[in-house]
């Protein structure tokens, strides 16, 4: 699919000033965001919020990268795919993208659509990794759509489903074979994030243990 390069207001190529991102950049700097509110979690419990829906946005973003192949049909709905297919073979104007859902997601990259490549490996759940990121996505809903109320959450157990979540993107990126990174430096900012927040998360599972 064709790359796009947008803008938020509409003068802000003239001054040059915009953003450039990609799927994989995507993917990394909301790695670099989880980890961050993890930090701030030790001085505020409610920092877990944000750490979630910034660690959902990272696995969302390694999903992507890891199914998109060379057309980036994978992503998309099936729907929407059929209908980019078929403005293809007919030449006609081509739909608006629009990406899968999130546990949508997570199927495809169990199934053979991982398969790309000679060295593609498809994702197999061990343990709970399944229950983990039904449960991630769930929460990640509950703050983005949060509707008038009182709520309390239970965090003791977060940070063995983050430590799941974790390891999911671990393989996406290390082992799947299907993501390149670009640049030697993306690599070893990603590495570095990851380290750092499977050691971090660790801590705060062992901390809440005792």
């Amino acid at each position: 699919m064709p790359r796009k390069l947008g803008t938020i207001y509409p003068n802000a190529m003239k001054k040059g000033i915009y953003i450039r991102t990609d799927e994989l950049l995507e993917a990394i700097k909301a790695l670099e965001v989880y980890l961050s509110n993890l930090r701030r979690v030790k001085r505020d419990r409610y920092y877990w919020k944000w750490a979630i829906i910034a660690l959902h946005n990272s696995v969302q973003g390694f999903m992507v990268s890891a199914l998109r192949g060379t057309n980036g049909l994978a992503v998309l709905t099936p729907e929407c795919a059929r209908a980019w297919m078929d403005a293809y073979r007919n030449r006609t104007p081509y739909p608006k993208e629009k990406l899968d859902d999130f546990l949508n997601l997570y199927k495809k990259i169990k199934s053979n659509l991982m398969l790309q490549y000679g060295q593609s490996k498809k994702f197999t759940p061990k343990g709970q990794q399944g229950w983990s990121i039904k449960k991630l996505n769930a929460l990640r809903n509950e703050f983005i759509h949060f509707t008038p109320k009182g709520w309390s959450l239970e965090v003791s157990g977060l940070p063995s489903i983050c430590e799941d979540l974790l390891s999911i993107i671990d393989f996406l990126a290390n082992s799947s074979g299907n993501i390149d990174f670009y640049q030697q430096s993306a690599e070893k900012r990603f590495q570095d994030a990851l380290d750092k927040a499977k050691t971090l998360t660790k801590e705060l599972r062992r901390a809440y243990a005792t």
